[in-house]
């Protein structure tokens, strides 16, 4: 009995159009993982009619310059495929969505997922995308991200713009400051001596700036501008037109001090 041809290593291309014949694979390809338990949005058992109405689709928004369409393709056919959405709110020009990341059950665990991630993420710089979303439901594909890059770290910069939301208040005069110059995960100190905004406290806006500036985030945008603008109320004018700013500021009473720092005022023109 002649032995099955060995299948040439995988090729990576992305597809401006998708033909009958491409498509007819895709849904093929969809099928095959869905029936390995793959979580993407269909249920068991997907038909070849469902499968094909779903890549039409895509194909569409393909063609309108919408959505990426990776491919990888071996000596035997199609293999594997991940999209990249372009189309994004406005306020969000600079994210896309990595989505369908999609290999047969035989092409697994040789680099192919890899190789389809990282398509994708020549293909969204390529188009001026600075961040890529992605979610996932399963162990193994949660390594393969972990291991190309480091999505959880959105989660986390997302977690500390949460906890910030109670270290950084609107005081009884009306500003937004640090309420607190010593806090941890499960303690906020917030009497006397700990509530006074330090020079060193804006250091943690770092997160929130991030957010706010990549995601869009109204909260995370909210404590940085909160937080400027609080500073800027207590702004003082010269007469030769220079601003000072304070450089601590009490969450409770709105009192101002050199702190013991001892830098004084600092000083804008």
């Amino acid at each position: 009995m002649p032995a099955a041809p060995a299948a040439a290593s995988p090729v990576v291309r992305r597809l401006a159009a998708v033909s009958p014949e491409q498509l007819e694979a895709l849904a093929e390809l969809l099928i095959d993982c869905v029936d390995g338990g793959a979580s993407v949005s269909f249920m068991q058992p997907l038909t070849m009619a469902r499968a094909l109405s779903f890549w039409r689709g895509i194909a569409a928004e393909v063609e309108r310059g919408e959505r990426v369409l990776l491919v990888a393709e071996d000596g035997l056919g199609l293999v594997g495929s991940v999209q990249v959405v372009l189309a994004q709110p406005e306020n969000q020009p600079h994210r896309g969505d990595v989505s369908k990341m999609l290999v047969l059950r035989r092409a697994r665990r040789c680099g192919l997922g890899a190789a389809l991630m990282k398509a994708a993420a020549d293909a969204a710089r390529e188009h001026g995308k600075s961040l890529l979303v992605l979610d996932t439901a399963s162990a193994d594909a949660e390594r393969l991200y972990l291991n190309w890059g480091e999505p959880k770290a959105l989660e986390r910069l997302m977690d500390t713009v949460r906890a910030l939301r109670n270290v950084i208040l609107v005081n009884p005069a009306g500003h937004m400051h640090f309420a607190s110059n010593w806090y941890g995960g499960r303690k906020i100190y917030r009497e006397g001596p700990w509530e006074w905004q330090k020079p060193y406290s804006f250091t943690v806006l770092h997160a929130p700036i991030l957010i706010g500036l990549y995601n869009g985030n109204t909260q995370a945008r909210g404590l940085v501008t909160g937080t400027i603008d609080g500073l800027l109320a207590h702004g003082k004018q010269s007469p030769d037109g220079k601003w000072t700013y304070p450089n601590e500021i009490n969450w409770r009473t709105d009192a101002e001090r050199v702190g013991d720092v001892g830098l004084g005022a600092v000083a804008q023109s």
